[in-house]
């Protein structure tokens, strides 16, 4: 079963930072003397040695030592070492949650999973809105079909690496697994052809989906070139999970004040979270839009240290005195919207009390 929440008793908001080994100097014509070159995460990858010396003796070792189950492994570009890996763990989550079908399971005896079951939750019998599967967002293969390679179900600047089997943890794949599936997910970056943000493995409660995939974070501009130039037949795809998400993130007005008593019976100012809010935007600029768009007197705050998906920003965002109903007719009019522009949308709900 999955272990107890990060592992040992006793963590809490725990990180280990790896870095790729040190490689040896270049002796090319011009090369810096005694330093030693940066090497990109894909290519220090194509070494199966190397990638199998950090992720699976190193970073594999240590969580099995630590006794984790559940933790955030992030990868990301570094300017002193290439890249650097990030284990994350110690802190509870929800996770995994709940699926008629699999999202990931694609291949063999695995058929097609509608993307408003496998990414909204919604039962076979309530599918309306769209005819597109997972099969519609698969982008290549790997491994004689061993990994799957897809684009977001939700429209998102990301890709996603998936074992075509359903496998649930990075420990199941075994040493040579380990190393074919960080093989595969440098293969996805490379078919893309622009730099990466991040890449992100979640195990255990801190996994949405049950089944092993890792996330591949891009750029939102250099996403939407890349779709275009070097996988046009999925662009329309795209599109079309793009206005599927859109739909889908918008909450039923009933049940956004259902809440609304609740909230009354506590002391404060109604407040919202809002989530995906572009970097070069201030407080003063939220507020600003929403002053323009019907929501006056309003206080949004950006929550220092609160990153949303692609380094965006967090903010709460507070309404004048008793004014609930019109801090509810915000989230139904912002969730899933792009007010300010770019490919996110954005993530509006009551804050927590």
């Amino acid at each position: 079963g999955r272990g107890g929440r990060g592992g040992r008793g006793g963590l809490h908001g725990q990180k280990k930072v790896f870095l790729p080994p040190v490689v040896p100097p270049s002796q090319e014509e011009g090369a810096e003397p005694g330093q030693p070159p940066l090497v990109t995460f894909e290519e220090f990858i194509a070494d199966a040695m190397r990638a199998k010396e950090l992720l699976v003796d190193r970073v594999q070792a240590f969580a099995a030592g630590e006794g984790l189950k559940d933790f955030h492994l992030e990868i990301f570009p570094d300017p002193s070492s290439g890249f650097q890996v990030t284990l994350k763990f110690g802190e509870h989550r929800e996770g995994p949650f709940d699926y008629e079908r699999c999202l990931s399971c694609l291949g063999g005896e695995s058929a097609s999973c509608p993307i408003e079951v496998g990414v909204w939750k919604k039962k076979t019998e309530e599918v309306t809105l769209s005819r597109l599967t997972n099969a519609d967002t698969l982008v290549g293969q790997t491994d004689e079909g061993k990994f799957n390679w897809f684009i977001d179900g939700k429209a998102r600047p990301m890709a996603v690496v998936c074992p075509a089997k359903h496998i649930e943890t990075l420990t199941e794949l075994g040493p040579e697994g380990l190393v074919s599936f960080w093989q595969s997910v440098a293969g996805l970056i490379r078919k893309f052809h622009i730099p990466f943000h991040n890449i992100i493995v979640n195990q255990g409660e801190y996994r949405n989906l049950p089944h092993l995939h890792a996330k591949i974070w891009f750029g939102e501009d250099e996403f939407q070139s890349a779709m275009r130039e070097r996988l046009p037949e999925k662009y329309p795809i795209w599109e079309q999970l793009d206005a599927l998400n859109e739909k889908m993130s918008k909450p039923e007005m009933e049940e956004v004040m259902k809440e609304i008593p609740e909230r009354m019976r506590q002391k404060g100012v109604p407040k919202l979270f809002m989530g995906g809010i572009p970097r070069a935007l201030s407080a003063d600029d939220v507020s600003a839009y929403l002053e323009k768009n019907g929501f006056p007197s309003t206080k949004a705050f950006i929550l220092p240290g609160k990153k949303h998906q692609m380094g965006a920003l967090s903010a709460t965002v507070e309404f004048p005195q008793g004014e609930f109903e019109t801090a509810g007719r915000a989230i139904c009019a912002l969730a899933g919207a792009k007010p300010f522009g770019g490919s996110q949308r954005l993530f509006v709900k009551w804050a927590r009390f």
